[in-house]
């Protein structure tokens, strides 16, 4: 289950979500987005809840983890609790991803096209504002794991990957 100060945010921004929907509704695709982030989220950390992952990482249980879930798939039965729960992760970090380049992006000229670290420093400058450095920001961590997930052949690296080690 998610703390109460973390369900109380995502709720709040649940809220503005729903007030964003109906002032822009043209953007409902960007505010579907966030929503299911948050909905990934819940499973996420009810999952993690009821079976919080190992602290070692061996990259072999991911391949026996894989081999079960796959064989769990075929017959019509659930995946692994971990199966799942990368599933959702997967989820949140894919959703946030869009979501913040689809809300930088609302920021620049039509027909501008910016990198990551340029999109970053472009909204620093309009909010008047000085965060870390790109290489350090949230944003660029997430777009990292997003860019392993979709084109890393292994996926996130095993040293970003929490600690997780799969069980049933």
């Amino acid at each position: 289950m998610l703390d109460s100060q973390r369900s109380a945010q995502l709720t709040q921004f649940l809220r503005e979500l729903r007030d964003y929907s109906v002032h822009y509704p043209a953007l409902t695709h960007t505010w579907r987005f966030g929503a299911s982030a948050v909905w990934a989220m819940r499973r996420y950390y009810a999952l993690l809840a009821v079976a919080p992952p190992s602290t070692s990482i061996i990259e072999e249980a991911y391949v026996e983890d894989t081999h079960r879930n796959i064989d769990a798939l075929i017959v019509g039965d659930e995946p692994t609790r971990d199966g799942e729960r990368g599933f959702w992760y997967n989820a949140i970090i894919m959703r946030i991803d869009a979501l913040w380049e689809r809300l930088f992006k609302l920021a620049l000229p039509n027909g501008v096209e910016c990198s990551g670290p340029s999109l970053y420093a472009l909204i620093q400058a309009r909010l008047n504002v000085l965060q870390e450095e790109y290489g350090d920001s949230i944003l660029a961590n997430a777009r990292r794991a997003v860019n392993q997930l979709k084109h890393g052949p292994g996926g996130i690296r095993v040293q970003q990957r929490g600690g997780r080690r799969p069980s049933r």
